[in-house]
């Protein structure tokens, strides 16, 4: 007598079915990189499947009938199907890895659009001018590598690189500071040296008018002293040169040396002034030059001065080059 099959136990043979399908598909959704090990799954589980059914009722090869309505796929209609989402899903990942490549593109783009324009937006806080920021575009792919590390590490390294900034600012600002200070220091000693010397210039001039108002007068004094008989003494005479006037800390007189008188001692005492009449600066060079000359002087005053003094005769030759 043949063994009765059950319709319950080809129920749960379909339930079995479709949830592996479920599994199936859902394993595939995950990714291509698991189709392989889904496929292998699917097979495997077919074949566990089909021992099941087989142990189920071992009478089924015994007493073969149609298949009750409601029950799974054949194995042939699940292979072809198994394929089609394979390839749907294989599709699926390579669409979303070629948009996923495009975006890490384009975000690439914009980070180094971002890094150019922190770039130069640094620059601006560090008051570098227009011309002087880096233009990318002008760059190899060295120069712009570069740019671009240097520009990831400022970026990075904030405070260290403000820190180093702050220093070489204030180490700057001393520099100029000092620069300035140097600068000043040399203007006031240029400044006082000037000083110094028109004090000096005044203080010379001074005292060279000084001297011509004593040469005049003691001139004056001399003539006036006609019949007087004192000894001359080299330092009685008024000499027209400055240095015969000069007096020491003690108030006597300096002692004047015979290769004082030169022609421009003379000439810078007699004739001071670059602006003055012809005619004046003509009449004081003859007034000297009678003064001074042997046959006059000798009639006047050699006998009064001692005959190792050669000053007078030494002048006068001066006066008429």
């Amino acid at each position: 007598m043949p063994k009765l099959k059950f319709k319950g136990d080809d129920e749960r043979d379909g339930k079995r079915e479709r949830k592996h399908r479920k599994r199936e598909k859902r394993r595939h959704d995950q990714g291509d990189d698991h189709g392989h090990r889904s496929k292998r799954r699917h097979t495997e589980a077919d074949m566990d499947t089909g021992r099941a059914r087989k142990w189920a009722s071992s009478d089924d090869e015994e007493m073969p009938g149609p298949m009750p309505s409601g029950s799974g796929p054949s194995r042939g209609q699940d292979g072809y199907r198994s394929t089609t989402d394979d390839d749907t899903l294989r599709a699926e990942v390579e669409e979303r890895m070629f948009r996923e490549k495009m975006f890490d593109a384009l975000g690439e783009d914009e980070r180094l659009d971002g890094i150019e324009a922190q770039f130069n937006d640094f620059s601006d806080y560090i008051h570098i001018p227009h011309r002087g920021k880096v233009d990318p575009t002008s760059l190899d792919d060295d120069e712009y590598a570069e740019w671009v590390r240097l520009g990831m590490y400022r970026k990075t390294h904030a405070a260290e690189h403000a820190e180093r900034l702050r220093r070489k600012a204030a180490a700057e600002e001393r520099r100029a500071a000092e620069k300035a200070r140097r600068r000043e220091t040399r203007r006031l000693e240029r400044l006082e040296a000037e000083e110094r010397e028109a004090r000096r210039q005044e203080r010379r001039a001074k005292r060279v008018e000084n001297a011509r108002v004593e040469y005049q007068s003691r001139w004056k004094r001399l003539l006036e002293e006609k019949n007087n008989q004192d000894v001359l003494r080299f330092h009685d005479i008024p000499w027209p040169i400055a240095a015969a006037y000069d007096k020491n800390k003690d108030g006597s007189n300096a002692v004047l040396a015979a290769d004082a008188f030169t022609k421009e001692a003379i000439s810078a005492f007699l004739l001071p002034s670059e602006g003055e009449d012809k005619r004046e600066r003509k009449e004081r060079l003859r007034e000297s030059f009678l003064r001074f000359h042997p046959d006059k002087f000798e009639g006047r005053f050699m006998r009064r001065i001692r005959s190792e003094d050669e000053a007078v005769s030494r002048c006068s030759r001066i006066q008429k080059t």
